[in-house]
């Protein structure tokens, strides 16, 4: 048998020497590197963790910027110094008149620290704001006089410690609902069938109905707004214009309810009416006919009949469900809505003036029965005035306040 001598192994085994070592530096690199890798993960993890929740805290700062912008705009925060009105123009201007349209930070009602409103100091949080008309370019000048129908707040929070920030904007419009006023008056027709308006100018002084706007002169409207649908062989277009014969009229007694003229969206269908009607009473603090010293002023919701004299004078938003009567020299700057009843009764002398809108429609309950007929009268002495005026439907609108459209993140 032939055997290998020790010197001809280790001869043969010569370029082997160190491969364990090779081998177990490779083995070593690799945990050494995996180690290292599991080490950075775990790292940019916690990193990553405390980024998140800087996010998050920056993204509630902003959304308490507009939750405190929003308290503004409700007038729920008095400005500093006092006196300013948080109208429209004021929250897009400030003091300015007029202003640019780059954007006010509402400083007259809100507390900055430099740049910031501070939420907390630890964690370091606050949030800036800014508020501009998105109708106009945003280097255009925003007139003294002029009021933006739609705002847009945009708040930007801040995590100050890791420097994170979130921006969310904001629309907002001035009016909870919209009213375009064919007239300044206007008497829904009915659904029936077979009952038409009823309107009794009375024995007294002619009165007057001027659809020509108290605030630009340039624009003159119809006096008075009605249906014309023909049943019974009349319609109320011919109705209203045979018993105003006699009445003063700018503009002329025209019809509503046509493709160039249709309803206002609030009384298109009864329905509609009666579903509006409720949510308008929500808003209301009270629902009771006011004293007779007492003016009236904002917004006025009535359930039922009412009757006003000349110290209930004012302006607003008013809204009665039954009869409203009226006599002397009641004088009112704004809406009226007499929605349910239907019925508007004027008594008594003197010339008292409505300057605005009135919108008068019947209807019972839920107002699935459709429209029913209005009553309109002026049987009092004296003569009483009824005048477009855009200026103070705007203002009696903004009453309830403003809405929010919607939120986005930029």
């Amino acid at each position: 048998m032939m055997t290998t001598k020790p010197t001809e192994v280790s001869l043969r085994r010569r370029g082997e020497r160190g491969a364990a070592l090779v081998t177990s530096l490779l083995v070593a690199m690799l945990l050494l590197a995996a180690g290292g890798a599991l080490i950075a993960s775990a790292g940019m993890t916690a990193a990553n963790a405390v980024d998140a929740t800087s996010e998050a805290q920056a993204y509630y700062a902003a959304d308490a910027g507009l939750q405190a912008a929003l308290n503004v705009l409700r007038r729920n925060v008095p400005s500093d110094p006092a006196g300013t009105d948080a109208d429209f123009h004021r929250l897009a201007c400030g003091t300015a008149d007029p202003c640019t349209n780059a954007g006010y930070n509402l400083a007259l009602w809100l507390d900055y620290d430099g740049d910031t409103v501070e939420i907390s100091s630890n964690p370091s949080l606050g949030y800036r704001v800014e508020v501009y008309d998105p109708s106009r370019p945003r280097t255009a000048t925003l007139g003294a006089a002029y009021q933006p129908r739609y705002l847009v707040v945009r708040s930007t929070g801040r995590e100050l410690q890791k420097g994170a920030t979130k921006v969310l904007e904001m629309m907002v419009d001035r009016f909870q609902f919209s009213y375009d006023a064919p007239a300044p008056l206007v008497l829904r027709e009915s659904e029936d069938g077979t009952n038409h308006v009823s309107i009794d100018p009375g024995p007294g002084a002619p009165n007057s109905y001027s659809g020509t706007d108290a605030s630009n002169p340039l624009v003159t409207k119809p006096a008075v707004g009605v249906g014309q649908t023909l049943y019974n062989g009349n319609s109320d277009l011919v109705i209203a214009t045979t018993a105003m014969a006699g009445e003063v009229l700018t503009g002329g007694v025209m019809p509503v309810g046509t493709a160039a003229m249709p309803w206002p969206d609030i009384v298109s269908d009864a329905e509609t009416t009666a579903a509006a009607v409720a949510s308008m009473r929500e808003f209301a603090s009270s629902t009771a006919c006011p004293p007779n010293n007492q003016a009236l002023s904002g917004y006025t919701f009535i359930d039922g009949d009412c009757s006003l004299g000349p110290q209930n004078s004012g302006s607003g938003f008013m809204v009665i469900t039954g009869t409203l009567s009226t006599s002397g020299n009641f004088n009112f700057y704004g809406l009226v809505f007499v929605l349910g009843e239907g019925r508007i009764v004027r008594g008594g002398g003197g010339g008292g003036v409505i300057e605005g809108g009135v919108l008068a429609a019947n209807f019972t309950g839920d107002g699935s029965g459709g429209f029913g007929p209005v009553v309109f009268e002026t049987s009092g002495g004296g003569n009483s005035t009824i005048r477009y005026n855009s200026l103070a439907i705007e203002n009696a609108l903004a009453a309830f306040g403003p809405k929010a459209l919607g939120i986005v993140e930029k």
